[in-house]
């Protein structure tokens, strides 16, 4: 229990990091482009933002994971 707590603060400030920079990197444009043709904020933000940086997002939780097997094989 202690170990996955213990893992869990030193991997999820590196896997917060890159999906916020994976979700600044969605343009405006493309929110404020489906705002405009009637969506709301919650269809803009699943159907439009988080599809756009998916990648992003998906490699951040890819390169959490790599770090937590990293550090777990020294034990």
């Amino acid at each position: 229990m202690i170990v996955g707590v213990a893992m869990g603060f030193a991997v999820i400030p590196g896997i917060y990091a890159l999906a916020e920079d994976a979700l600044n990197g969605v343009p405006d444009s493309l929110a404020e482009g489906a705002q405009a043709l009637g969506a709301t904020r919650w269809q803009t933000l699943w159907r439009v933002v988080l599809p756009a940086a998916s990648p992003g997002i998906l490699s951040a939780v890819m390169i959490g994971a790599g770090r937590a097997v990293g550090e777990t094989m020294i034990v």
